[in-house]
Order: structure tokens, then sequence, then C-alpha cells
């Protein structure tokens, strides 16, 4: 069971998430940056068209639960995705921490597979990077701009980020981070698609937490 479980975290660990929170299984092109301002509702969420360098892919995002972290407020954001390698739901923990969001907890469900929980030393090796709860004050504002996509047309505002890789529309109509679209030079282009006003979990079952002992020194080598 040991090596099932470390051959299974190879698949799996390589993904990243943001407060945001963003994750991807292997095989996956990278994944963009949920950047907006960070106002969870659950059970409001969108699904995205992400747009690499001509290949696209369809991602979903849903806030689907609520629990208490430590005497504050944490959201569950749940991601969906699916690629050549199948599809892949997770789950991320989301805690506001002063201008920030981390990450507490993180639950993976391949396609095919019961979930698993990573443990906490390998999301702070995977998450080192904090999440700006809100972009607007590493962003110049660049104005109202009225944008049409496929799931309606919004009012947002254009936020430009302060190191001129990123620009971000964000609007109070798309829960959790506002997010209408974004244009990353590193990252492509994510598009609204449609708005999503009753999300359900999809991850089913128990997760099992993972021994990151069985992973040796994170090369995928169970002991």
């Amino acid at each position: 069971m040991r090596r099932v479980a470390a051959l299974l975290m190879v698949g799996v660990v390589a993904m990243v998430a943001s407060a945001g929170t963003a994750v991807a299984q292997r095989g996956m092109s990278s994944m963009p940056e949920m950047r907006g301002v960070w106002n969870p509702v659950v059970g409001a969420g969108g699904a995205y068209e992400f747009d690499n360098n001509g290949k696209k892919q369809q991602i979903e995002f849903a806030v689907v639960g609520k629990e208490d972290v430590q005497g504050k407020e944490g959201y569950w954001l749940e991601f969906t995705a699916q690629s050549e390698r199948g599809g892949v739901v997770s789950k991320t923990l989301i805690v506001v921490d002063g201008d920030d969001t981390h990450i507490a907890r993180m639950v993976v469900q391949p396609a095919g597979q019961s979930p698993i929980e990573l443990p906490a030393q390998m999301m702070a090796m995977q998450h080192k990077s904090p999440q700006p709860a809100d972009i607007r004050k590493y962003a110049k504002d660049l104005g109202k701009e009225t944008i049409t996509t496929p799931a309606g047309t919004f009012s947002c505002e254009h936020m430009q980020m302060n190191d001129g890789k990123a620009d971000v529309w964000v609007s109070p109509q798309v829960p959790p981070y506002g997010l209408v679209k974004s244009v990353s030079k590193e990252n492509g282009t994510m598009m609204l698609v449609k708005v999503e006003t009753n999300a359900q979990d999809k991850i089913t079952g128990t997760p099992r937490m993972i021994n990151p002992m069985a992973m040796g020194a994170m090369g995928g080598h169970p002991q």
C-alpha cells in the first residue's frame, strides 16, 4: 500500500495552488494564477477557458464548503480540469492571513482514484509564495471597462500588475475572485465562459493522508 501511495503521489504532487488558490496534474500545461479580489460565496464559481500558446483547456473553480481554521473562516476552493492523462479534482482550504491568503489543507482526487490529502510538509514545499487576497494593492488601476465573454457582459476594473507581466479584469459579479479575464505574459489567457451559482463538492470518499516519508527524497522512490 505504501508503494501504491508513493507512486500516486508522484503523479499528483506536480501541481500549483494559490489562494487560491490553482492546481494542475502532471501532463497539463502550466496554470495561471487566480488573481483577483478574494470574496468567497459557498456554491459560487465559474468555468474558464485557459489558452496557453494555443493549447486550450477548460477549467473550473468553485467554493464548495466552509469551516473554522483556528478561529478564522476557511473556505474550500475546488478546482476541476481535464488533460490527456485524465481528469483531476482538487480542493484547497483557504484562509485569509493579513493581506494574503494561505492554504491550510489540500485534497486531490485523480480520475478513478480515491482522494488523498497532502501533508503540511509537502504543501509547504509546493506553495512557498503567499497569494494576495486583493490584487488591487499590488496593481495599477487602469479604469473601468466592459468585458463581454461567453458568460455574459461584465463591468470590470482593469488592473495591471506592478511588474507589468499580467493584466486582470475583475467584477464583484463573479465570486470567489471576481476574475472575468486575465492575460499573462508567462501563463497565457484565461476567460470566463460560465458563472456557477450552485456548485457541489465533487470529491467523493474520505481522503487518505499520504506519508511523506514514503516518498524518500521526493524523487518517487518508496521506502
